[in-house]
């Protein structure tokens, strides 16, 4: 198995936690999107999105991330992805929320205040901050809530659906997302924290 990332991607993030979390062997192949090797032929063979992750693995080709963790969470027969098909279920629910709603609005705010300013050398839009936070607000309730008395989203071990739904979450703090009024989501991310796995896949900056 061969996968693709760049590890500043809070989408490549997840899934190296994955991979490490079930221990699949696994190469790590690095893209470095700087130099435009995502738009290479070569790696456009495998993915035509010229996005980051993909996975090889013998004649299959995946991308998406959230499909990568389901795949290698199955192949190891993690709990990470139970076979009960109620928890499948509701781990794919999350999966599907993050990337229809809580997910466009951390990335949009980790752009304007992260990685324009580091890229681009171009200083962030507030106004387009600040329309992405009141959606941040809406969607940050939900999350929560859901978190109210429990110590992971589904069940009382930590799934793929933890890490799809954190992994938004990777640039927080240099981004300023304002998480200071939601304790639960601050409590499950430090939770999280404690997953080795999860630990070892924060990306490392300068």
């Amino acid at each position: 198995m061969k996968l693709y990332v760049n590890p500043l991607s809070p989408n490549a993030r997840k899934v190296i936690a994955v991979a490490n979390h079930v221990k699949l062997d696994i190469d790590i192949e690095p893209v470095d999107l700087a130099k435009g090797q995502h738009k290479s032929p070569e790696y456009l063979a495998l993915n035509p999105n010229g996005k980051v992750p993909t996975l090889v693995d013998g004649e299959l080709k995946l991308w998406e991330s959230n499909a990568i963790m389901q795949y290698m969470a199955g192949k190891a027969k993690s709990d990470l992805w139970p076979a009960d098909d109620a928890k499948r279920a509701d781990i794919s629910r999350w999966q599907c929320w993050q990337l229809a709603h809580f997910g466009p609005p951390c990335a949009e705010i980790t752009y304007e205040r992260v990685v324009k300013p580091m890229l681009q050398q171009q200083p962030g839009d507030e106004d387009k901050v600040k329309a992405a936070e009141e959606r941040f607000h809406q969607f940050a309730a939900v999350l929560n809530g859901a978190l109210e008395g429990k110590k992971f989203l589904v069940g009382d071990a930590v799934t793929i659906a933890d890490f799809t739904v954190a992994s938004t979450l990777t640039y927080a703090a240099p981004a300023r997302i304002p998480l200071d009024s939601y304790t639960h989501i601050k409590a499950w991310l430090a939770r999280l924290d404690e997953v080795p796995a999860w630990k070892a896949s924060a990306p490392k900056m300068g």
